[in-house]
């Protein structure tokens, strides 16, 4: 497992690298072109297909893709994950985020309530988690921003969950 996180860590970081020397720096708001533009999606989602293909490309299978705009709330997202299925995470924002969190939480089938299993609260732009279930059961995805690039308070975040093949 550690292994796996260490390569899409990798992956991500060089993606990521490459898409903000594309599109400029966290803080470059300069931007005047509307598929760029500070409130667009279309940054997100190009961003969301560049991440596809480079993790495609190194044999992982996308099994969920989500875009959305993000507050100061945490934002929540489900999905069944199954059992023995080794599953990454990834969660990330565009230029407005300056550092954002996941939290991975596990259904509890007795006291009927989502429960902590992993988190990642490093100070990045991005988050990413890794489980290998132990019992098929619905996992809540809580993603959440921790600070926004200069006086911003909403930006789009994109979510990718995969396995690898």
């Amino acid at each position: 497992m550690k292994t796996l996180n260490s390569i899409v860590l990798l992956i991500f970081a060089f993606t990521t690298t490459l898409i903000y020397s594309q599109s400029g720096s966290a803080s470059d708001d300069n931007t005047t072109n509307v598929n760029t533009s500070n409130s667009s999606i279309r940054s997100i989602h190009s961003e969301s297909l560049k991440y596809i293909e480079a993790f495609e490309e190194k044999g992982f299978e996308i099994l969920r893709v989500e875009q959305d705009i993000i507050l100061n709330e945490a934002k929540r997202s489900l999905r069944s994950l199954h059992k023995g299925v080794e599953y990454v995470i990834v969660v990330f924002g565009d230029k407005r985020i300056k550092d954002m969190h996941l939290t991975l939480n596990k259904f509890n089938v007795n006291t009927k309530q989502f429960e902590r299993v992993k988190s990642d609260r490093k100070t990045d732009p991005f988050a990413l988690v890794s489980v290998t279930p132990t019992q098929t059961t619905p996992y809540q995805f809580v993603i959440e921003v921790n600070s926004f690039s200069n006086s911003y308070d909403a930006a789009h975040y994109g979510l990718i969950v995969m396995r690898k093949n």
